[in-house]
């Protein structure tokens, strides 16, 4: 759950973010009745990284961010979302020595592919953004 941590920690802690959905950002599911926008986000893979003798403790962690707007919004509205939540996240850590977030000792956070959508389930606008976390297990 170190992943989970950072992102959790990251994104409630920059301002873009929170003027936006203040603390509605949550692992795995949106709550049934959720105020919006608001910010979803879940564990999609993981590996070790694998040394020749011994291994260092190091994993890599895809987690998707969905950003999720009204549908009775602009569109634009989710997009900004998105876009705060990519300021916070793309290339965040520190690649040589690690920062600590959240107590996980975290080196580089990258990002994946994107897509946008209309989710009928949800009747809501949707970003979703696959994120990579790179930590110290």
């Amino acid at each position: 759950m170190k992943a989970e941590t950072v992102i959790k920690t990251r994104l409630g802690a920059v301002t873009g973010v929170t003027n936006l959905v203040a603390d509605r950002v949550y692992p795995g599911a949106l709550p049934l009745n959720a105020t919006l926008p608001a910010i979803v986000f879940k564990r999609i893979s993981s590996r070790d990284l694998k040394g020749a003798h011994s291994n260092p403790g190091i994993s890599y962690v895809t987690l998707q961010v969905i950003c999720v707007g009204a549908k009775d919004a602009p569109q634009d509205d989710v997009l900004a979302l998105a876009e705060q939540v990519r300021q916070a996240l793309d290339r965040y850590g520190n690649v040589y020595n690690g920062l600590l977030v959240g107590g996980v000792l975290l080196y580089d956070i990258q990002r994946g592919s994107s897509a946008a959508d209309y989710d009928e389930a949800l009747d809501a606008h949707v970003i979703s953004t696959d994120y990579v976390v790179n930590h110290k297990d």
